[in-house]
């Protein structure tokens, strides 16, 4: 009979696992040790046959799942100093501050120099993300080691091996809360090794077995047979006879044991507790190159840890030709911005903005960098949802492309990051799915998107530097190009049903040096602006103290209001601010109902956006107040205004936007639907393509602003170049003209039809969208050109 005393597994054959880089390595020795075969020995993890359900639900992801285990270090961290320190971590009323001495304490343990830089480097030994195994084209082991609390072989269970439980649930110092995030992995990995062992100083029992290094192995077997889902499973073989699928924890005796890496191997440090998780053949993805490059998993694991709890290491262990470190310590994302790629950053860069939506306060900043130096390292990410230093949802850069928005020159460079920590946790389910990898499907999540477009729509640094790049680039390639738009506009002009839907305003843009973007509230003497960490005054632009506004607001349409502080841009955004702004709705002495808005300072300039009740109408008058305040500084800004509301304008078919205030304060008027304006026509050849984002297949490049559109061409494109080779020399201009034309027609005809607000609206999501239609229709141009010019026919 095995009882609990009997069978156990030796330190020399934990040490043995550690060194094995293939996952047959560890079945073979399950095999021969006479686990792996044994199903008794196998327990369910959660105790849940069908724990799939709830493992497959996890993050969608696998580096996000990577980012959940890094989370959970470092909650295991923290729950260690804290327990250390003697605190309630149940029963605590300020978690900010408390985190905040916790950390102090793991510092003042860990680290015993003053330099910053040297700080983090000691501070990066408590965590650890290392790779190993195969290299490129094959996916490698990836192993996750922290020197927290660690667990007992009989903790276990109930903690790294459990579902749904809710041990953590009521630490508000923690990320963990639902206690299943961590076994999202398991969608990318078939076999787990987990070696761990609980602080010494922290145990409380005399048992044997709470002194131990608990082993175990975690495995899903996919479904094979009546089989209708994977199962997943750990290794607890331990009165597994007596007690089928409900077995202990194996556990060896060591004082120390090497779970954490050194400069050389992977396990190359001992230490007396903590926690080692390897991942073998993690399907990592496309991140399969060295974790220290860019555009490589470390970089990606920033993108996901926007704000870090500590700095952690990571090593690269495969055998790559690059020398220097294979052991570096990293930042979060943030740190990460501000440190290392700070001189990467396009000038007046980030931006900042607070937007209260339903009642709930969120923090926005927006970076641009340099043109294509980062592009590679964002793979695509337009904005980051953050909670508490993590991303819990992501939105792709396409968000830029957006009729509304027509910041496309910009959007490979630019990233938003959207602070969601002063939500309230209903609004936290509101907004994120369990498996905090992305947005639920609610009108609350709905509206935040909304509010935060509404933002970039209004951020006006954005606006000029998507216009600057863009005049860049036309004042470099257009000049052979204008006999072709008189060309066309001529066509137009003589073509009545074209005349009627396009307008005629097509001509070459003036350099105008820094662009022609929307330029309000900079170049107003606000260059050198330097703000306050504590202002002095927030007040109606061009106004005193004290003054009460008068103004319009359109019926039913977006009010802007624009103040003056010498407040810094991240007044609201910047860590440890207190400061806070709320606009209220003053209906009477004693009834006050809070309003939604934006929020956006740059540069001394204040822009208040928001809407007011739909229930007003003609002729009311809406009184509002505009507060801005700090309890630690005990100051209060509080400016109120009244507002009339007005008929909507309408717009007289030219497509501008009218103000029905002065002062600098205005409020918002969609304009009616005007003609298409013809583009600006730009050509390309093969020399310029890699600055242009071209290659042989792309046909058109579409760049939409808010002064211009421009259509882009690739002369030296495969299916124009196919045509023009089997043209006599005569047409071959002819042809190509024809071939740009027709481009243009259908690139217009599909701009048409590129989704303006709604996203549930009919129609194309993007001009990208509108580029792969050209693309796929190209090849028929010239045929259909000719083959319409060859029909003859008599009329009626």
């Amino acid at each position: 009979m095995i009882t609990l005393n009997s069978l156990n597994i030796t330190l020399k054959e934990v040490k043995q696992v550690c060194e094995f880089e293939e996952k047959q390595e560890i079945i073979s020795f399950l095999v021969k040790k006479g686990y792996w075969q044994d199903d008794k020995a196998w327990r369910y993890l959660g105790d849940t046959e069908n724990n799939y359900s709830s493992i497959g639900n996890q993050q969608s992801h696998p580096v996000s799942s990577i980012v959940e285990k890094i989370v959970n270090s470092f909650d295991a961290i923290l729950m260690n100093a804290g327990k250390e320190m003697g605190i309630d971590l149940y029963n605590i009323l300020d978690p900010a501050k408390t985190k905040e001495n916790i950390l102090r304490y793991i510092r003042k343990s860990d680290s015993t120099v003053s330099d910053v830089k040297k700080v983090k480097n000691d501070l990066s030994k408590l965590v650890a993300i290392s790779l190993t195994g195969a290299k490129s084209p094959n996916n490698p082991n990836v192993t996750i080691a922290d020197r927290g609390e660690g667990q007992t072989p009989d903790s276990l269970p109930d903690t790294i091996l459990s579902l749904g439980k809710s041990n953590k649930i009521r630490i508000p110092i923690v990320q963990g809360k639902h206690n299943m995030g961590g076994s999202g992995v398991a969608k990318f990995t078939d076999i787990q090794v987990i070696i761990t062992r609980r602080n010494p100083s922290l145990n409380d029992s005399t048992s044997p077995r709470n002194k131990q290094w608990a082993f175990t192995v975690i495995r899903r077997t996919p479904p094979t047979g009546n089989m209708r889902s994977s199962v997943v499973e750990y290794l607890a073989p331990i009165g597994s006879d007596i007690n089928p699928k409900k077995g202990s924890v194996l556990g060896f005796n060591a004082d120390t044991f090497p779970i954490m890496p050194n400069s050389t191997a992977l396990c190359g440090t001992e230490v007396e507790y903590g926690t080692l998780i390897k991942l073998y053949d993690y399907e990592v993805g496309p991140y399969k190159s060295s974790i220290l490059l860019d555009n490589s998993l470390g970089h990606a694991i920033k993108i996901r840890l926007p704000r870090m709890t500590l700095p952690v290491r990571f090593c690269e262990f495969r055998a790559y030709r690059a020398q220097g470190s294979k052991n570096v310590f990293a930042d979060g994302l943030l740190d990460y911005f501000s440190d290392s790629r700070k001189g990467d950053l396009e000038d007046g860069f980030p931006t900042h903005t607070t937007i209260k939506v339903h009642g709930e306060t969120l923090s926005c900043s927006t970076y641009v960098f340099k043109c294509g130096t980062l592009s590679k390292f964002l793979r695509g990410t337009g904005v980051i949802f953050s909670l508490n230093g993590q991303t819990h949802a992501m939105l792709d850069k396409a968000i830029y492309s957006r009729k509304r928005l027509k910041l496309n020159e910009i959007k490979d460079d630019t990233l938003t990051i959207v602070d969601c920590s002063h939500l309230t946790n209903a609004a936290i389910e509101k907004l994120f799915m369990n498996s905090r990898d992305r947005l639920v499907d609610s009108p609350f999540a709905e509206d935040v998107k909304k509010e935060l477009e509404n933002y970039l729509a209004y951020e006006a640094s954005l606006k000029q530097l998507n216009e600057a790049r863009i005049q860049e680039m036309i004042n470099k390639n257009m000049a052979d190009n204008k006999p072709l738009a008189d060309a066309l506009k001529k066509v137009v002009k003589n073509t009545k049903v074209l005349n009627q839907l396009l307008d005629l305003g097509i001509d070459l843009p003036v350099d105008e040096g820094s662009g022609s973007g929307n330029t309000e509230g900079v170049g107003n003497g606000t260059e050198n602006f330097v703000g306050k960490d504590i202002p002095t005054f927030f007040r109606f632009y061009g106004q005193h103290d004290d003054y009460v506004f008068n103004g319009k607001n359109q019926e039913g349409k977006k009010s802007r209001i624009k103040f003056i502080t010498d407040a810094n841009n991240n007044l609201f955004t910047r860590e440890g601010s207190d400061w806070k702004c709320q606009l209220t709705l003053l209906k009477s002495d004693r009834e006050l109902i809070s309003l939604d808005y934006s929020l956006n300072l740059n540069n001394g300039n204040a822009w208040l956006t928001f809407n007011l009740p739909k229930t007003y109408k003609e002729n009311d008058i809406v009184k509002c107040r505009f507060d801005v305040k700090s309890d630690e500084a005990d100051e209060i800004f509080s400016n109120v205004f009244e507002l009339t509301i007005v008929k909507p304008t309408v717009s007289s078919g030219g497509g501008g936007t009218q103000t029905g205030n002065t002062g600098g304060n205005g409020t918002e008027n969609t304009p009616s639907k005007s003609k298409l304006k013809l583009p600006n026509i730009v050509t390309v050849t093969k020399d310029d393509w890699e600055d242009n984002q071209f290659n042989s297949k792309r046909v058109i490049r579409i760049i939409d602003s808010v002064d211009s559109l421009t259509f882009m061409f690739n002369a030296d494109n495969t299916v124009l170049k196919s045509e023009l080779s089997s043209t006599r020399k005569s047409l071959k201009e002819l042809t190509k003209n024809k071939f740009i034309y027709g481009m243009t027609m259908l690139g217009l005809a599909g701009y048409s039809l590129v989704k303006e607000d709604d996203e549930n609206s009919k129609g194309f999501n993007s001009v990208e969208d509108v580029e792969k239609i050209c693309e796929a229709y190209a090849p028929f141009i010239i045929p259909t050109l000719n083959m319409l010019n060859a029909i003859n026919g008599d009329e009626d």
